[in-house]
């Protein structure tokens, strides 16, 4: 939720609408060499590198339902 949230506030990876944030949340617990944010909390930072996200578990339950 929380790269959803920042996707969606600063528009980064040309992020036009909340489907669009949910998008490159998605894609970015995908890639293995994702980096954190550099403005998170340590430890919000640590698990934000955490393998474990790319795991589909992880992420495919959050979906966008609106205009």
């Amino acid at each position: 939720m929380i790269m959803f949230h920042y996707f969606l506030n600063t528009g980064d990876g040309n992020v036009h609408d909340p489907a669009d944030a949910l998008r490159a949340a998605q894609l970015w617990m995908l890639d293995q060499n994702r980096k954190a944010l550099a403005d998170l909390p340590p430890l919000l930072a640590e698990k934000a590198i955490h393998p474990g996200l790319a795991e589909v578990h992880a992420w495919a339950g959050y979906t966008y339902q609106g205009c």
